[in-house]
């Protein structure tokens, strides 16, 4: 169960009366009506309060369940009387000056009771508009659905208060405001609300329907004893909510971050197995440092800078013997890509258009990029930087360090990094798991330069270092992590 399932629950018993024990001794609430009526007659008498339309009598089938003997059922208006507010405008409000309360505040800011306001308006403004004072409910006359609407709140405050329009004071006879309170929250009160409540976008109702609800009152002394298990309740279930609201978190956390974990096992040498029957890594990499050297000697490519070797103090952690430490520069190219500019000078519908590749096209977590949502013109291509299917894409800024694989080939903006050329060294996949590790992305926070947009430069990432088993140990990686991430996402 919720904790505001729990909380409607607690209400609902106290409403019917079967939250605390009746006592005998308690003068029953046929006498405190009695006295409601009387009191009422003299106020009018008196020309304190206007004399009220009848209220329809109560009919036995209205009435929803039943209550303790000592109870009376009884309509709203009759316990009390109701004054609308009148309208007072955002930009009359003031940071000081008479406290007043507006309706909206009384769903965002307001629980069941209210002692302070956190508005204000001038002096000359509270003069024109209606008080709310010691102990009277306050009701929202408009809300956004039919179960907030209607929703109340006993103001408990002494300081002058006024309140804004669609709201209504109610100021009951005799009764705790707290119990009324708590009556008109719970989940027979909205009921009750909702079916008096019209409108489909915004959702009115009147004071003269609110007058209508039947409501049960107990004596005057359980109504006391309801209110204070109520208040003894109530820290438990916000306890209890808390403690809710931090495993709902954990639990919508757990698959993602059980995910990580696995990818960080996985580039660790920990989620499968050695077999001393692979090539080590460091072997297939000798061999592609000496394919470079002939090809540059051949004039076929050029000699590049070469990186500095891995230092001791740069490897985080241990990987097993046939893997090699390795940067990534030695056997990707990382590049830049670039924008043709003004870019709507360059964007085309023409059938001979370049896939414009943005961010854009792109969800967290998804691993291809299958299309574009724009072209752009031929003569944009050298401006740009043309990519292939079988690249790796990674954002490099903002939330940069985002790996995707390439399904199509088109041009890349300077939001991306390109790395290619990967393929003699990594299984795509494993490349793929690689860059998604928490590894991959805390290697990369430490790269990222700018004050306020964050960058990834194409020459850091080059020098980053990672891990690099052999290219059978991979494929069996690869496997494993499709396989442990199917039953993450099943729940299993």
């Amino acid at each position: 169960m919720k904790a505001q399932q729990l909380k409607n629950s607690i209400l609902q018993l106290a409403v019917q009366g079967k939250l605390v024990p009746q006592d005998p001794n308690d003068e029953p609430a046929s006498v405190l009506l009695k006295k409601i009526r009387a009191e009422k007659e003299q106020l009018i008498k008196a020309g304190k309060i206007k004399k009220e339309k009848p209220l329809p009598p109560i009919a036995e089938d209205e009435i929803p369940f039943d209550v303790p003997e000592s109870w009376e059922w009884v309509r709203l208006g009759n316990i009390g009387s109701f004054v609308r507010g009148s309208g007072i405008k955002r930009s009359e409000i003031r940071t000081s000056g008479v406290q007043c309360i507006r309706y909206g505040e009384i769903y965002t800011t307001y629980n069941f009771s209210t002692t302070i306001a956190v508005s204000f308006v001038e002096e000359a403004l509270a003069d024109k508009s209606k008080p709310v004072n010691y102990c009277d409910l306050l009701f929202t006359l408009t809300g956004e659905n039919k179960e907030e609407i209607g929703k109340t709140v006993a103001f408990l405050g002494y300081e002058r208060t006024v309140i804004g329009g669609d709201l209504a004071t109610f100021t009951g006879h005799r009764q705790n405001p707290m119990y009324l309170s708590y009556l008109m929250n719970s989940p027979y009160a909205i009921q009750q609300k909702a079916m008096l409540g019209t409108g489909n976008i915004i959702v009115h109702i009147s004071c003269d329907k609110l007058s209508l609800i039947l409501i049960p009152i107990p004596p005057l002394d359980e109504q006391h004893r309801i209110v204070a298990r109520i208040e003894e309740l109530l820290p438990y279930i916000d306890a209890y909510d808390t403690a809710e609201q931090k495993l709902t978190a954990l639990n919508a956390a757990f698959p993602d971050q059980l995910k990580k974990s696995i990818l960080q096992a996985a580039v660790q040498g920990k989620l499968v197995e050695q077999d001393p029957n692979d090539e080590p890594a460091l072997l297939l990499l000798e061999q592609i440092r000496t394919e470079k050297e002939q090809l540059i000697k051949a004039g076929k490519i050029k000699k590049e800078k070469p990186l500095p070797p891995v230092t001791e103090d740069e490897i985080p952690f241990d990987v097993p013997e046939s893997w090699e430490w390795v940067r990534l520069g030695e056997f990707c190219s990382v590049a830049r890509g670039g924008s043709p500019r003004p870019i709507q000078e360059f964007l085309t519908t023409e059938t001979n258009g370049i896939n414009w590749i943005k961010i854009g096209d792109t969800d967290i977590g998804v691993k291809y990029i299958y299309g574009t949502k724009e072209k752009i013109k031929p003569s944009g291509v050298a401006k740009s930087r043309m990519v292939h299917s079988g690249d790796f894409l990674l954002t490099n800024s903002m939330s940069f360090g985002r790996p995707y694989i390439l399904k199509v080939d088109g041009c890349i903006h300077d939001g991306w990094l390109v790395l290619s050329g990967y393929e003699q060294v990594l299984n795509v996949d494993y490349f793929y798991f690689l860059l998604s590790s928490r590894f991959a992305y805390y290697q990369f926070c430490g790269k990222v330069s700018g004050a306020v947009v964050k960058n990834l430069n194409s020459d850091k990432v080059a020098a980053s270092c990672f891990p690099i088993p052999p290219l059978a140990e991979q494929r069996r990686i690869v496997a494993r992590c499709e396989e442990l991430m199917a039953m993450v996402e099943r729940g299993i």
